[in-house]
């Protein structure tokens, strides 16, 4: 990881051997000052020293613009800044006096600048100055102008691969573990439990057991660190770029929160180099780098387990910085620098022969292996697809993530994941989640916090397609969060997903395959189970759902609850509609995902009504109050008890009702014999022959309900229907309906040019003496010819 640093300061230090005129160091009082910081690496003291200097200094000695950009160069929180210093050294110094310095390796770090920046086409000259000062070197070995002239060349190839990938940019969203995880220090190699609650990772910070700076250089000696991830469920729109090469999907959970963050037991730590590697496929078992070997903890019992070195092939006496077994146990991937490879680092694979025994390593071969180093291999479970970094094969720059595909027993030719998954930093440690597109990496970007950062990525298409499905569980007529647990199982039975929610957020996340059928189990307290059966579209890329379930309970006069109403909103793009009023909070949710994903579709509203009563218990009480009333639509699901002393918190109790007939059994609609296309409601109405006036009996009528609202809405929102009467009831609801019928085959057929607009849940209800009263007492009144004072209401 560290190669290319001391690459670097390498240069500065032999200075090319080149010797020339005192003059220059006779008018410089820095030099001997810079190089004595540089060649100790103090690079913090360096630039206090620096920044102090007088103005004069500054202004005229081209050797601080030199030592600075050095400064910021190796600095990597003040990294992005080194350009200006490094540039304005480079065009501004006498080439002699950069001559005499051997300062000739200002060009390699400014061409890595501008390379970093993303500037190529300027990089590209610059690497080529470079190249062209080593080989006129007259004291120079020839071997160390092979060396550092195949890595300038390597760097330009790695530009010319860099423009064309930037110009075919993955669909990706990369997110940063935020603030809480990166510092300016590096942080790597991050170890993520299956459902993604726990992350484990390794930092070089000052905190480390014995608080040292490592031996050979590259900052504090590495510590393995441990956090729980606490919240994250925005929809946002996020990216990690902010020029034209930016990715154009959102996200989303952006708004990482991680807590608990500690450092590991001290069987994990020590005082010299530990590193995470792997956690088993249960999320017991850590693998972790330790005194230059392989070690094994039990993460569950961390405090007391006793860490274990794994077997001989394993671990040699050369270095293996990383392993990684395959889901299904059957083979272990190695990196070694042992003899016999290809150059550098290189990884190899053993196979299982029995309980903790393994094969003699063996190289995977140069479809895999180049000269250069290759680490951090990564089986995906499918068992065929190889993820690992290499600083060979076609580059953006320095480590690079590629993918192989086993074919039988070959490996297919490694495929650059791309930008932006990769940068002219070093991008490595590349795992995924156990399923769908979710993996995590660290990156050097420039755009981090300092040294190398952890990144979440999330790709529309590296494995098969998925939806985000992300929703809010709320209950009662204020809507508040609810606790409850969401079952989703698809109908071909391959997967089952599971998730909880709590009283203060009620929100759930999923991610779900494209082109499936799935039932989903709502299992929410105080409420009965609720279950519906919807299919994820077939799609091409990544796309979000977002869903809320509602539960209200069904009360009786008395205030006892007998059931309860679940509406299911679903913004999955159905060219649906409803006239069902949103809270702001809902609204607002789905109005991000519409201006996100530019749907052009609608919000779709499911309902169901289970009553915790048998249906013969509800006729009862609808017979003997007729104030009773439930929104029962021509597509609401309606359930009953199957019996009285049946549980009414268990799923099975209940048998499912057709809510058309208990529509007709509340208006007894199918008593009556009437010929819509023979009446007409306009005035002067007509009484159709056989039919009593409602005006010869006084104070009943008949009217048409259109519906029940927690608020007061638009009469857009009701088709514009005239009249409209409004009426608040006891329970601060807004009640709507229209006309007033003298009978009620006039407000039968009212009602049905009213279902035909679009109004589907419309219903006939009667009024008597200015009180609700059930159609079938109003037929009572009619055929007894019963005379109330008082006239027509």
């Amino acid at each position: 990881m560290f190669k290319l640093r001391h690459f670097i300061l390498l240069l500065s230090l032999i200075g090319f051997l080149i010797q020339g005129s005192n003059s220059f160091a006779q008018g410089s009082k820095l030099h001997a000052k810079g190089e004595a910081f540089i060649n100790k690496e103090d690079f913090d003291k360096a630039r206090e020293y620096l920044q102090n200097l007088d103005e004069e200094t500054k202004e005229n000695d081209p050797l601080y613009n030199y030592y600075m950009g050095m400064v910021y160069f190796y600095t990597p929180e003040l990294k992005i800044d080194a350009l200006d210093y490094l540039q304005e050294y480079a065009n501004s110094a006498d080439s002699a006096q950069i001559e005499y310095y051997g300062h000739h390796h200002i060009y390699y770090l400014l061409a890595k600048m501008y390379h970093l920046k993303y500037r190529f086409d300027d990089a590209i000259p610059v690497y080529e100055t470079f190249i062209r000062k080593v080989n006129n070197s007259p004291n120079l070995p020839e071997e160390g102008k092979s060396e550092i002239t195949k890595q300038a060349k390597r760097d330009i190839d790695h530009c010319k691969f860099a423009k064309i990938a930037i110009k075919n940019p993955r669909n990706v969203v990369i997110e940063s573990l935020g603030d809480s995880i990166n510092t300016k220090y590096p942080e790597y190699a991050s170890v993520v439990s299956q459902d993604e609650k726990q992350l484990i990772f390794t930092s070089r910070r000052p905190d480390t057991k014995g608080g040292k700076l490592a031996k050979e250089g590259g900052g504090f000696y590495e510590d393995i660190y441990k956090a729980d991830l606490s919240k994250g469920s925005l929809f946002e729109r996020h990216t990690r770029m902010s020029d034209s090469t930016r990715s154009s999907y959102f996200n989303l959970v952006t708004d990482f929160e991680y807590t608990d963050l500690h450092q590991m037991s001290d069987e994990v730590n020590s005082k010299d180099h530990d590193g995470s590697i792997q956690l088993d496929k249960n999320d017991k078992i850590l693998y972790f780098y330790h005194d230059a070997d392989i070690w094994q903890i039990d993460t569950k019992s961390e405090e007391t387990a006793v860490a274990e070195k794994m077997g001989v092939h394993v671990n040699s006496d050369y270095h293996e910085p990383s392993i990684f077994f395959s889901y299904d146990g059957k083979r272990l991937f190695i990196v070694s620098n042992r003899p016999g490879g290809y150059g550098g680092l290189d990884i190899y694979v053993s196979e299982s022969i029995g309980e903790d025994e393994w094969s003699e390593p063996k190289n995977m071969g140069p479809s895999i292996n180049t000269e250069f180093d290759e680490d951090a291999p990564y089986l995906d479970p499918d068992e065929k697809t190889l993820y690992f970094a290499s600083k060979g094969h076609s580059s953006i720059g320095d480590f690079d993530i590629f993918r192989s595909v086993q074919e039988d027993t070959t490996w297919s030719a490694p495929v650059n994941l791309g930008f932006p998954v990769n940068t002219p930093a070093d991008d490595i440690y590349f795992t995924m989640t156990e399923r769908y597109n979710r993996g995590y990496y660290a990156s050097a970007d420039l755009n981090g916090k300092g040294d190398m950062d952890l990144y979440r990525i999330t790709f529309s298409d590296e494995r098969d397609p998925v939806a985000e499905l992300i929703g809010l569980i709320k209950k009662g007529n204020e809507f508040v969060p609810a606790k409850s647990k969401i079952t989703l199982m698809s109908v071909d039975g391959e997967d089952l997903f599971t998730d909880e929610t709590n009283e203060s957020e009620g929100d759930y996340f999923m991610l779900l395959g494209h082109g499936k059928e799935y039932k989903m189990l709502v299992e929410t307290e105080e409420f009965a189970p609720y279950e519906r059966t919807f299919i994820i579209p077939e799609q091409e890329e990544y796309f979000q759902l977002y869903q809320e379930v509602h539960h209200v309970h069904l009360m009786n006069v008395d205030g006892d609850v007998i059931g309860q109403q679940i509406t299911v909103f679903n913004a999955f793009g159905e060219p649906d509609t409803t006239t069902t009023m949103y809270s702001d909070e809902t609204m607002s949710e789905i109005q991000k995902i519409k201006d996100d994903q530019e749907l052009d579709g609608r919000v779709k509203a499911l309902k169901e009504i289970r009553f915790y009563i048998t249906a013969d218990s509800l006729r009862r009480l609808m017979a003997e109050d007729p104030t009773l009333e439930y929104d029962v639509g021509e597509d609401v699901n309606v359930y009953f008890l199957k019996d009285e002393a049946a549980d009414k918190f268990k799923f099975g109790s209940y048998e499912l009702y057709d809510g058309s007939l208990l529509r007709k059994d509340f208006l007894n609609e199918d008593d009556l014999t009437i010929d819509s296309d023979s009446i007409d409601i306009a005035d002067p109405i007509e009484t159709p022959e056989g039919t009593t006036a409602a005006e010869s009996i006084g104070g009943l009528f008949f009217t048409v309900q259109i519906g029940v609202y927690s608020r007061d809405v638009p009469h857009s929102v009701l088709f514009n229907l005239d009249p409209l009467v409004t009426k608040k009831t006891t329970n601060e609801k807004f009640r709507y309906s229209t006309g007033t019928y003298k009978s009620i085959a006039e407000a039968v057929v009212r009602k049905d040019k009213i279902v035909a607009i679009g109004v589907t849940d419309a219903f006939v209800t009667a009024y008597y003496q200015g009180e609700r009263i059930t159609i079938a007492k109003a037929q009572e009144l009619i055929n007894d010819g019963v005379q109330v004072t008082g006239g027509w209401k």
